[in-house]
């Protein structure tokens, strides 16, 4: 059984914005980061939309980091992106930080992309290309 990954091993966590920004009323519509991620090649991760209930957060925030500790392992390079205008980026990222390092894990590169940017989404697919 082969472990090749038509990927490219890099994957990209993405807050649930990028996948579902429908459910974002006061965001840009867009879903030119998922199409980017994509048509990239790179493999795509979601997490959980970001009204999750408090008591959920830590349990979501562990099997993240069990995924990136994963991936880590088996040689992906690794991206976590974030939406400025999203409190902690969408992803928790400051609880995600946390998490990882009490593990003594690498922190993935952070990709943080501005309102401005979503909504003039000029230059998000070189950024996108440009993440690895």
């Amino acid at each position: 059984m082969s472990l090749r990954d038509s990927r490219s091993y890099k994957v990209v966590f993405a807050p649930d914005y990028v996948i579902n920004p429908e459910n974002y009323p006061d965001m840009p519509k867009t879903l030119k980061i998922y199409e980017g991620i994509k048509n990239a090649g790179y493999g795509i991760v979601k997490l959980p939309a970001i009204d999750l209930p408090e008591d959920q957060i830590q349990d979501w925030i562990e099997i993240v980091a069990d995924m990136i500790e994963e991936y880590q392992k088996r040689g992906y390079a690794i991206a976590l992106i974030t939406i400025e205008c999203l409190e902690d980026g969408g992803v928790w990222l400051s609880r995600l930080r946390a998490e990882l390092e009490s593990r003594g894990l690498k922190i993935p590169k952070v990709v943080e992309f501005s309102r401005g940017e979503l909504e003039k989404d000029e230059n998000l697919f070189s950024k996108i290309k440009s993440i690895f």
